[in-house]
């Protein structure tokens, strides 16, 4: 009888034992593995401070970033920086290290970047100085932005159109009213003179 208690007690106190190291081991990987890991989300933007632009004028255009988290560095590319009718110069931002050159950027910070943050200028200017240039894609894409343990996160390419030497629609109505008014004058002009 002494015997089976005694077999009874240790068959329990292993079950009970079991259930610890199984409760153990659980607590451990949920220490481990994050829960709540949110993965680099971004987008990218191109700020020109107007859309149309004077003949030969000079093109600013500010390159953003966004993140929803910590991004140590970007890479892009401006798909039509060597272009038969523009220049194009692009200025790092001072937060970056890394270059920018012939529109392939490589960038990278030792201090994280999130929310909005700046990239760098474009300026943009046309090779022929009294050439109009109507619809000029500016287009950056194979952009990536990494985190801090240097995983990679691809982001959706973005484009902006601007324009060279085209009036705005300001300018085409003042000038429409000056030509029906001029006309106006002259008709009245020969009125007078035939009436005479």
């Amino acid at each position: 009888i002494c015997k089976r208690k005694n077999n009874r007690i240790i068959g329990m106190g292993l079950r009970n034992m079991k259930k610890k190291v199984f409760c153990l081991i659980l607590l451990t990987l949920m220490v481990m593995i994050p829960i709540n890991a949110k993965a680099l989300k971004g987008s990218i933007k191109i700020e020109c401070n107007k859309r149309k632009y004077k003949i030969n004028e000079t093109a600013t255009c500010k390159i953003k970033g966004i993140s929803n988290e910590d991004s140590y560095s970007v890479s892009a590319r401006i798909k039509n920086f060597k272009s038969s009718v523009v220049t194009m110069d692009f200025k790092t931002d001072k937060g970056w290290q890394g270059i920018g050159d012939d529109g392939n950027i490589q960038l990278y910070t030792d201090k994280g970047k999130k929310g909005e943050f700046n990239i760098g200028v474009l300026t943009i200017k046309p090779k022929n100085k009294s050439a109009k240039i109507k619809d000029l894609s500016i287009i950056i894409d194979d952009i990536v932005y990494s985190d801090t343990k240097g995983k990679e996160f691809n982001v959706k390419g973005v484009n902006r159109t601007i324009s060279f030497g085209t009036s705005n629609n300001v300018e085409t109505v003042v000038i429409l009213a000056m030509l029906l008014a001029l006309s106006a004058i002259i008709v009245g002009v020969k009125k007078v003179k035939k009436l005479k």
